[in-house]
């Protein structure tokens, strides 16, 4: 589960915001909010909406979760793949991180400021604190720890030099001791330390001279590797082409739903999407995928929907659908894989195309899913007023333009008026005040 994640010089953010999905103590007690097996005082927000004006940042505050699950799951897949294709450590491939600072600038020194990230999640009731700082595709700083029962290991930390040669790694060892070095060619400076482990541990291991696959392992027992690697490779994010580095966008969410379907392994979650959506008043009762190739662009799958009238099955194409019958079929079977599997679910425009009143059950479904229980977490951006007064006011984010075009990002709870300096009462009507502008967060229309 996501504690929070802060963020800093990154697209139009250019100060340092917070995304807090730790409950406020003074939030009601509701299905909305699920407790912390890390530390059971501590509550977490299940939803977060993030609402505002086209172009004021949401997207780009949901971007980030993407970078971390590159950093954090994708990049440990790049360096396997380095290593089965037997690539010696000293020629690790760079894989630079377009992570883009704030440019609308000509103030030299917050050109050359870094952007910083760092996120907090648990993980059986272990804490996760991962943080790292790139500037000009060049990683500055980065650490991974953990904290459980109120010690705190250190997994690795690394730091360059301000002449930007020196390269200082820190990694818990065999024996719980923290060994440093200067470790200047094995670990790029342009790559996380995710995509290079193995290099960093094949050294560590000739200078401790112990068998590489021994250190390796070790490694992935103290960081219960399976469940670290499953929990971000696996988490669920419909953000469309954000360029990773120079070579790699992500994959295509359509091409994912269709993918996901025609896989034998989620039968299951086929199902409940296929029970779900006939329940949504969308007139399909059935789905089908098919896989076949095409000579020029490969593996291609086709969806086929059946609509019954009169006990007569009507089969039709997916292309012959409407927008929010093809969004609820991209969403669904994600959904209850996230949800069966405990796993966050982040999704920009997650209104596009749909009824206010599915968008309503779809939140309610997901904060009362109990089939099996779930620690799923959704956090979403948009424009669906109405959730505005289904969600109490701890559970909206809002983004805004200032005047040198910085995205500003705040908590609705947090909202103070400059005449009261009041925050928003319980009881107060969120949607009609927002659609009255009380909030900001809108375009202002000339």
């Amino acid at each position: 589960m996501i504690h929070y994640l802060k963020f800093k010089n990154i697209y139009s953010l250019r100060e340092e915001f917070i995304l807090d999905l730790r409950a406020d103590s003074r939030s009601p007690d509701s299905n909305r909010y699920i407790k912390s097996q890390y530390n059971p005082e501590i509550r977490l927000c299940k939803i977060i909406n993030i609402m505002g004006a086209n172009a004021s940042g949401k997207s780009n505050i949901l971007k980030i979760f993407k970078y971390i699950k590159f950093l954090l799951a994708d990049s440990w897949i790049l360096s396997k793949e380095i290593q089965n294709q037997q690539v010696q450590p000293n020629q690790t491939v760079p894989f630079p991180l377009i992570i883009k600072p704030f440019v609308l600038s000509t103030d030299p020194v917050i050109l050359n400021k870094p952007s910083a990230i760092e996120i907090a999640f648990e993980l059986n009731s272990t804490l996760f604190t991962y943080a790292i700082s790139i500037k000009n595709e060049i990683i500055q700083e980065e650490t991974l720890t953990s904290t459980k029962a109120n010690k705190t290991v250190i997994y690795f930390k690394r730091k360059l030099s301000a002449s930007q040669d020196i390269l200082k790694v820190e990694i818990d060892n065999l024996v719980n001791k923290h060994d440093q070095w200067d470790f200047h060619r094995k670990l790029n400076n342009k790559n996380s330390f995710m995509h290079t482990y193995y290099d960093v541990l094949l050294d560590y291991s000739i200078k401790s001279n112990k068998k590489t696959q021994e250190v390796i392992d070790t490694f992935k027992n103290k960081l219960d590797y399976e469940l670290f690697f499953n929990f971000w490779s696996r988490s669920i994010i419909n953000i469309p082409q954000v360029e990773i580095n120079k070579s790699l966008t992500t994959s295509n969410w359509e091409l994912f739903a269709f993918r996901f379907y025609d896989n034998p392994q989620n039968i299951l979650y086929k199902q409940k999407a296929r029970d779900y959506i006939s329940r949504l008043d969308t007139s399909v009762n059935n789905f089908f995928t098919e896989k076949y190739s095409n000579p020029v662009f490969g593996d291609q799958f086709r969806i086929d929907f059946t609509i019954n009238k009169d006990g007569t099955d009507f089969r039709l194409n997916y292309a012959d659908m409407s927008s929010g019958t093809k969004s609820l079929l991209l969403l669904l079977g994600a959904w209850f894989f996230a949800l069966d599997n405990n796993l966050p679910i982040i999704l920009d425009n997650f209104d596009s195309d749909l009824h206010p009143d599915i968008i309503s059950e779809l939140i309610d479904h997901f904060c009362s899913y109990d089939n099996p229980p779930s620690n799923s977490q959704l956090i979403i951006a948009g424009h669906a007023y109405t959730l505005l007064n289904q969600l109490d006011k701890y559970l909206h984010y809002f983004t805004n333009k200032n005047n040198e075009q910085e995205t500003i990002l705040f908590r609705l709870s947090d909202y103070k008026t400059v005449e009261h300096q009041v925050s928003p009462r319980t009881d107060d009507n969120y949607y009609k005040k927002y659609r009255s502008g009380n909030y900001g967060a809108k375009p202002y229309i000339t």
